[in-house]
Order: structure tokens, then C-alpha cells, then sequence
């Protein structure tokens, strides 16, 4: 397995962990600790993110199915090796698209993704110290296609400085 997919299934798992709906206030005078003041902000937009986030992923899913549906209805590539077949098949994987609505769902997609990525861009690049926020970070990187190194690089130092990871 390489690192890139180890990394993803590690990922994949904190996605698919259910996340807190603790507040961030909350969270901070449970755990006793004194989180980053970008932290306890970013954990505060949670409840906004509940809310923005399915429709989205639900919308970047659905795109994704229109193009893979374009893929094989342009049928089995034929391979690399001999370019102007590939060539014929990536037209026809195009045009499949055109004619599926790819283009339309991939746009509807994009437009609904900048509420999230206004709401979040400040706090993507700062380190998260905790579970919920590093999932959240993570969930948000996948759902708009960035930052992922960032939320890997999170969760590795949070495994490393975990008392019970470590």
C-alpha cells in the first residue's frame, strides 16, 4: 500500500467517523485544554458546516458519477501507447459528457462550494489539535479538493502528541 493511499484510508476513516456537534466553547471547557484561538473558531463554524456541507458532497457525488459515466460510455480505453486511439476515446468520453450533463452538475458543484471555502480558507492552513477538528478539516479538504496534505499533516502530529497513540 503506498503512502498516498495509506494516507487516504486513514482519512477515510475520520470522514466516516461520526462527527461532534459539541460547541467549541463546549469542547474547550470539557476537555480542559486551551486550544488555538483559530481552533476554537474554526470548531464554532461547525454547526454552519452541518448544514452547507451534504448538499455539496451530495452535488460533487453526482458529478462525479456524470463523468465516470462518460468514461464508459466512450468505452474500454484503448491505452497510452497508441495516441490516436486514446485521442478518439477521450473525444468520445467528452462528448459523452456534454450530453450527460457533467459540465452543468460540475458547475452547479463549484458554485455551491464557495460559501464553504469563503467560510473555512483562513483556517485550512493552521494546525488543528483536535479529533473533531482535524475531521472537519478533512471532510471539508475532500469536499472541495484541496488542502488535503494539510488535514494528513494534522492528523499524523495528532497521532504522534496522543497519549494513547504514542
Amino acid at each position: 500500500m503506498s503512502i498516498a493511499s495509506t494516507r487516504r484510508a486513514a482519512l477515510g476513516a475520520i470522514l466516516a467517523a461520526p462527527l461532534t456537534s459539541m460547541p467549541a466553547a463546549a469542547w474547550t471547557a470539557e476537555t480542559g485544554s486551551d486550544l488555538p484561538d483559530h481552533e476554537v473558531q474554526f470548531l464554532a463554524l461547525i454547526p454552519q458546516l452541518r448544514t452547507l456541507v451534504p448538499p455539496i458532497e451530495h452535488a460533487k457525488a453526482s458529478a462525479r458519477a456524470l463523468y465516470e459515466h462518460g468514461d464508459r460510455s466512450a468505452g474500454e480505453h484503448p491505452g497510452w501507447g497508441d495516441p490516436p486511439a486514446a485521442k478518439a476515446w477521450r473525444l468520445r468520453a467528452e462528448a459523452a459528457r456534454d450530453r450527460n450533463g457533467y459540465h452543468e452538475a460540475w458547475e452547479a458543484w463549484a458554485k455551491l462550494t464557495d460559501a464553504v471555502d469563503k467560510l473555512v480558507t483562513d483556517f485550512m492552513t493552521e494546525r488543528m489539535t483536535t479529533l473533531p477538528a482535524i475531521s472537519w478539516k478533512a471532510r471539508v479538504a475532500d469536499l472541495l479538493d484541496c488542502w488535503e496534505e494539510q488535514a494528513g499533516y494534522d492528523l499524523a502530529a495528532w497521532a504522534r502528541e496522543d497519549a494513547l497513540c504514542a
